[in-house]
């Protein structure tokens, strides 16, 4: 048994999955092309295809990781070939490897995720009120519970150029931002209209620290 992870994108059509249509897409792709994939508690569990923070509805994405338990002696080329060949329109795989023993799993290893976000223009005198500010506090409210998170414990890496935006959003086991709430927070734009925004992930940033150095992977 050995654990793979995987990098894909995702446009047009694909960007609308849900998570769960996602992880299902994928697992069809791999059992299709005859990977041995494995399931929890012998034949009757659920396939072991595990993600790791899957974006929102209606985002291009150039970073979405998952996690497969394969069976087997496999190369990292035939494997990709086989899962690539059987992903649906709008998913393309941009890397695939085989993590050695003792790494740590995808949902403790995403730190970070980068995010552009596009606009007409951003106000500058937003920006940089944010930078100077020891604390940028706001809410979500989510069944019947406010969660209150302070903004600059979160986004990092944060600029504008042109119509664009870009930050980090570190992922944090109490919450994660989402793009449209940044938005929503920094320029005072309401989350109505801030959802309605064109959103891409640029990219995921993982936990190196605790991995070890070997991994063999598909580029």
């Amino acid at each position: 048994m050995a654990i793979w992870r995987v990098k894909l994108s995702r446009v047009g059509a694909a960007r609308w999955q849900t998570p769960q249509d996602f992880a299902h897409a994928v697992r069809g792709a791999a059992l299709a092309g005859g990977l041995p994939l494995l399931r929890a508690k012998g034949d009757r569990g659920p396939w072991l295809v595990k993600a790791g923070a899957p974006p929102a509805m209606g985002h291009v994405s150039r970073g979405d990781y998952l996690e497969l338990e394969l069976e087997g002696p496999l190369t990292a080329c035939v494997a990709a070939a086989r899962l690539r060949a059987h992903l649906p329109p709008g998913m393309e795989l941009l890397w695939m490897g085989r993590l050695p023993a003792g790494a740590p799993a995808l949902q403790r290893a995403v730190q970070s995720i980068r995010y552009t976000v596009w606009n007409t223009s951003w106000d500058s005198s937003r920006l940089a009120a944010f930078e100077a500010a020891a604390h940028w506090p706001f809410w979500r409210e989510k069944q019947d519970k406010t969660q209150e998170f302070d903004l600059k414990t979160y986004i990092s890496r944060l600029e504008a150029d042109g119509p664009q935006l870009r930050f980090d959003t570190a992922v944090r086991a109490q919450g994660v931002p989402k793009p449209h709430e940044t938005v929503s927070a920094l320029f005072s734009v309401p989350r109505a209209e801030a959802i309605l925004l064109p959103v891409e992930r640029l990219g995921v940033r993982l936990d190196r620290s605790r991995r070890p150095s070997q991994i063999l992977e598909y580029l």
